[in-house]
């Protein structure tokens, strides 16, 4: 067995950071399995075993300095070989097994992450648990809450599966966004005198967890009609804005976005709030960024096609401006969270919201910025998009010291690295000579196609690319 030093503070880590936004268990379940563990009264079970070590080769993810590789390694690898054993136990502790095995593979970039995520689901919908009530009668009232929170975790990681690797899963007719709600609690804000306090905020857990699930669902539509489609259609893009904006306005007050850049909240539950609208923000670009692919390779001189695009220009050039202002708003969130020291090097949500998001939004900035100077605008029309941008590089910056995925987005943007140094500003002349750092080598079989279009300049279509 690993030190009990070690185990008692990776569990900590999981519960300060996994464990706010994505239900496994309760700190206290965690600790009956340390101490049938560790303590010399109890008996050790491989169940048991496998289980505590599953959660902590996720929450030492948080720590890619304090653990070692090693550690990490073993920590997984326990857990899989035990996975037989909690399937004889309990078919319902095997489900929260495979989602924590589906957190790790997904952070390590495995695709055997999606069949320990549809193993998990597969469970769960044989229990019942993608519905909201109990047609089986298997469980106790208040048990069964516990365990479709389980299922609500596994939807939201098959969401991040589809918007990442473009696969598909069935349609389940049964699952929607409202039947993420399991109607436990209901968040407020404290009230004083009858006005609003200003802090601390009431945060409520659960409904952290609702909003991040119903938002990943709509994610998944967005990828299943949107891009299953041949043609870009602006008519099926406002169907898709019509979900993405009534479930923004539904959010609880204390989750919008401008409350929770003034730090009203504690740091923890703001951070995961940050997540759950980098999130949504992910979806929106997702959602409008193929209308602005249509607008910006069109040949110039041709006519718009209503008919074929379901829409007007204007239209088009509207969901353009949405696609735009959603990577604004990502680089300003991850600039807090760069700022505030809150962003972690190896761990796999963050790594997608600030690695994957990141990409998206740096492309969208320096999109923007290409286009103001190739029509010669001045410098005021584009210097706030350029500082948006460095904020992204920061990131990756950041980020590529754990994350070979982070080093390669860098390489994709070495050649862009020009567009920083036309200033006095020394931050932007520092992010210009990190950036250009990346450059890759001639022969090197790892160098992006932007990255290796010879001597020539970088354009526009390469950025949309």
């Amino acid at each position: 067995l690993p030190p009990p030093s070690l185990i008692s503070k990776i569990l900590d880590s999981f519960y300060t950071c996994s464990g706010t936004l994505f239900y496994i268990c309760t700190r206290e379940q965690s600790f009956e399995l340390f101490r049938s563990l560790y303590w010399s009264d109890c008996q050790r079970t491989k169940p048991a075993l496998a289980e505590i070590c599953a959660i902590a080769a996720v929450g030492c993810q948080y720590d890619a300095d304090g653990v070692s590789n090693e550690h990490r390694r073993a920590f997984f690898d326990t857990a899989k070989i035990y996975i037989d054993d909690v399937v004889e136990m309990s078919e319902l502790r095997a489900m929260r097994l495979y989602a924590l095995c589906g957190m790790y593979s997904i952070m390590d970039k495995r695709i055997a992450a999606w069949s320990y995520v549809a193993a998990g689901l597969k469970i769960a919908q044989s229990m019942g648990l993608h519905k909201r009530e109990d047609e089986k009668k298997l469980f106790l009232e208040n048990e069964r809450i516990s365990w479709r929170k389980n299922w609500r975790t596994l939807k939201f990681l098959e969401s991040w599966l589809v918007g990442t690797i473009g696969r598909i899963p069935d349609a389940d007719h049964n699952a929607t966004p409202d039947s993420i709600d399991l109607n436990t609690s209901v968040a407020t804000d404290i009230v004083e005198n009858g006005n609003r306090a200003p802090k601390p905020m009431v945060v409520d857990v659960d409904v952290m967890q609702s909003e991040l699930g119903k938002i990943g669902f709509i994610a998944t539509d967005i990828v299943r009609n949107v891009y299953a489609a041949e043609k870009v259609s602006i008519k099926l893009i406002d169907e898709n804005m019509a979900k993405l904006e009534k479930w923004h306005r539904e959010l609880p007050q204390y989750m919008r976005f401008g409350r929770v850049l003034d730090e009203n909240t504690d740091q923890g539950s703001r951070r995961s709030i940050m997540l759950i609208h980098l999130t949504f923000l992910g979806a929106t670009m997702l959602l409008t960024r193929r209308i602005l692919t249509v607008l910006v390779l069109k040949p110039k001189g041709e006519v718009w096609d209503e008919k074929a695009h379901g829409g007007t220009k204007q239209e088009a050039i509207h969901y353009m401006g949405v696609c735009i202002q959603a990577a604004e708003n990502v680089a300003r969130i991850v600039g807090c969270l760069y700022d505030e020291q809150g962003l972690f090097k190896r761990c796999w949500m963050i790594m997608y919201v600030s690695i994957n998001q990141t990409f998206n939004s740096l492309a969208l900035m320096l999109f923007h910025v290409v286009q103001k100077r190739r029509h010669k605008r001045p410098i005021e029309e584009y210097m706030e998009h350029t500082r948006f941008a460095s904020k992204c590089v920061k990131v990756l910056l950041f980020c590529s010291t754990h994350d070979n995925l982070a080093h390669a987005y860098l390489q994709t943007f070495a050649p862009y690295a020009q567009f920083f140094n036309f200033s006095e500003d020394l931050d932007l002349q520092n992010v210009s000579r990190e950036l250009s750092k990346y450059s890759p080598k001639a022969g090197d079989v790892n160098s992006s196609p932007v990255a290796t279009r010879g001597d020539s300049p970088p354009t526009i279509e390469g950025l949309v690319s």
